[in-house]
């Protein structure tokens, strides 16, 4: 994916519109791993968490922090794959070892991170790359498949 609009939706799940797509795909073309990012209220995420749980079954929640951000990860293992929902991220700055940030540094912070702050996440990973994917990808949105 080279750009992507808020304004589009390339992808639907259930009732969540996602607009930005990326899939990866092994050498040879087969598919791994498909990485939507959208946006939705608090509300629609926990009724897509609560369809989930209804038809796969229950999820494995783990709270992930990095840096001063928190996001909660919803993980259904099927035979075929795994289905991941990432919430939205939570600054808490008290996570954060040796607390060094002013008022000011906070506030920028805030400011230049509230776009990604309201972001959500759906990978859909097939099962034999679990392993080879899942918390191995540092860079942009594949990071958050932890």
């Amino acid at each position: 994916m080279k750009s992507y609009s808020r304004k589009d939706t390339v992808a639907l799940y259930k009732n969540l519109t996602f607009y930005k797509l990326e899939a990866m795909t092994t050498e040879k073309g087969d598919l791994m791993l498909v990485s939507a990012t959208g946006m939705c209220s608090d509300h629609d995420f926990q009724v897509i968490a609560q369809k989930n749980t209804g038809e796969y079954g229950k999820p494995l929640i783990e709270q992930k922090e990095f840096s001063y951000f928190k996001t909660y990860h919803y993980t259904w293992k099927l035979s075929d794959r795994i289905i991941q929902l990432v919430s939205k991220a939570k600054i808490d700055f008290n996570q954060t070892p040796h607390n060094i940030f002013t008022e000011q540094d906070k506030k920028v912070i805030k400011e230049t991170s509230k776009d990604r702050l309201d972001e959500i996440h759906l990978f859909i990973c097939k099962t034999e790359c679990e392993k080879k994917l899942k918390g191995k990808m540092i860079a942009g949105d594949w990071s958050d498949f932890k």
